[in-house]
């Protein structure tokens, strides 16, 4: 009976004054594992329509090998993913695993190894099996992290890579900038990669060739410190595009 009459004073009071006691705010960025160590990793912001919604760490482990943490939320959607690398002296993996989850939830376990002889890859998409180490592999359920180890095996040979399953990406730099991060000026650099679509993609990348930025109107990655950097970084993007554009045009005049 109490409870009720609470209820109706309660009632009574909003009607009169129109005010509605605010719910608590419940963070949509999901929590960090506990075993991820971040306080040695690069970290990354994921931002979906200008605001956190998620985060990616690349760290090293004293066996050489590279790691991926990542996850967002996207209204309850969103991928949470691990990633470990081995590479060669040229860059190019000779072991990945990926698992976790994609954007839809659904389960996600790829592996790519080279025993020294063969080199064979399984995912969701696809299987195979190829003689020798020919190319980086492409995997389907990579980060931005993973571009990123692309383009500076490119860069190590003339801005040409190979891939398996197939295909050949070819980078090239665009235009470095000083950037602000947590007070600290760093130069990035952009660099564009050919060979994936019908359209080169643009991607930021650090002075050690670390994933720095991908700018977005709707979904962004970012140095964690970097995030007032994005409107310039994507203000350049779009700048270089128009350029190419109408040197495009021009040309066939």
């Amino acid at each position: 009976m109490r409870r009720l009459v609470v209820g109706v004073c309660l009632a009574v009071v909003v009607a009169a004054t129109g005010f509605v006691q605010p719910s608590p705010q419940i963070s949509v960025i999901p929590p960090v594992p506990g075993d991820i160590p971040a306080s040695r990793a690069v970290h990354t912001v994921i931002m979906l329509a200008g605001h956190q919604a998620g985060d990616s760490f690349l760290w090293k482990s004293a066996d050489g090998n590279t790691h991926v943490f990542l996850q967002y939320n996207d209204r309850g959607r969103g991928p949470k993913t691990e990633a470990t690398y081995t590479v060669n002296a040229q860059g190019w993996p000779t072991s990945v695993a990926i698992t976790g989850v994609d954007y839809w939830k659904k389960p996600i376990d790829e592996r790519f190894t080279f025993d020294g002889q063969t080199s064979t890859w399984t995912s969701s998409n696809e299987q195979g099996r190829a003689s020798g180490l020919t190319g980086f592999y492409y995997s389907a359920a990579g980060t931005a992290e993973e571009q990123a180890m692309r383009v500076h095996a490119a860069r190590r040979q003339d801005g040409r890579l190979p891939l398996i399953p197939g295909g050949e990406i070819q980078v090239s730099a665009l235009r470095t900038e000083t950037v602000d991060v947590a007070g600290t000026p760093v130069p990035v650099t952009l660099y564009s990669v050919a060979g994936l679509s019908f359209a080169p993609y643009t991607i930021w990348l650090d002075a050690d060739d670390q994933f720095f930025a991908a700018p977005g109107s709707w979904l962004a990655r970012v140095r964690a410190g970097a995030e007032a950097s994005l409107p310039k970084l994507q203000a350049i993007e779009e700048e270089l595009q128009k350029k190419s554009v109408a040197d495009s045009d021009s040309s066939r005049r």
